[in-house]
């Protein structure tokens, strides 16, 4: 610790890596959430289609029917998370901005 920019380059490098590590795991949770809904719409439509008809109640049939529809087709298309102008927060575009920066990085240093 002789050295404060030694010091400094641990603190940066410290920072960076917490900032990915939490970058990760928003990224992850944002990608479990839809595979949540994605199911959740399967289930819909699943229900939609095992619902059985009855002549008796024609009009009960119909709106549980599109209240199902409803509710599969809005949780398909309820999570959309963007972030500094990325259009999709997921893993992938996560692990793209890692290599990118990698690549940035040593770019950098082999000008420097």
């Amino acid at each position: 610790m002789s050295n404060p920019s030694v010091f400094m380059y641990v603190a940066v490098a410290g920072t960076v890596l917490v900032s990915c590590m939490e970058c990760f795991s928003l990224c992850y949770l944002v990608d479990s959430l839809k595979d949540a809904f994605e199911s959740i719409s399967g289930h819909m439509f699943y229900l939609c289609a095992r619902l059985p008809y009855s002549e008796d109640h024609h009009k009960d049939y119909l709106d549980m029917r599109a209240t199902l529809q409803i509710i599969a087709i809005s949780s398909r298309n309820a999570v959309s998370f963007g972030c500094a102008g990325v259009a999709e927060i997921s893993i992938a575009v996560f692990t793209d901005m890692l290599n990118i920066c990698y690549s940035v990085f040593t770019f950098l240093r082999e000008i420097i």
